[in-house]
């Protein structure tokens, strides 16, 4: 799982430096780049904050997803496949988080 959250990262800092090549500051970018940064730390390590923050990106993502696809379908324009997809994955990221396979009992730190 942590592995996803790396290939987000870094696909997210491209984004941003792609970003900064263009002279624009994306402060959203470097943020979101941090918080799955960190997920990916606390997923590989398996640490329960790192599922949390998992949760957290993952609900971040599908309203996200929610609105970019209700903003794309409102003006009836194409691309609407990408929201989705990223509705959808969040959806199924969310859900396989919150089974009981990923509660961690014996992490108290």
């Amino acid at each position: 799982m942590s592995g996803l959250f790396a290939a987000v990262t870094v696909f997210i800092v491209v984004l941003f430096v792609r970003a900064l090549t263009e002279k624009e500051i994306r402060t959203g970018l470097a943020t979101f780049a941090i918080f799955t940064a960190a997920t990916t730390i606390g997923m590989w390590r398996v640490r329960r904050w790192g599922r949390s923050l998992a949760l957290v990106v993952a609900v971040g993502n599908v309203g996200l997803g929610a609105l970019a696809l209700l903003a794309v379908l409102m003006s009836r324009e194409g691309g609407w496949i990408g929201p989705a997809i990223l509705l959808v994955a969040s959806l199924g990221l969310g859900y396989v988080l919150g089974r009981p396979v990923f509660n961690i009992d014996g992490d108290y730190r």
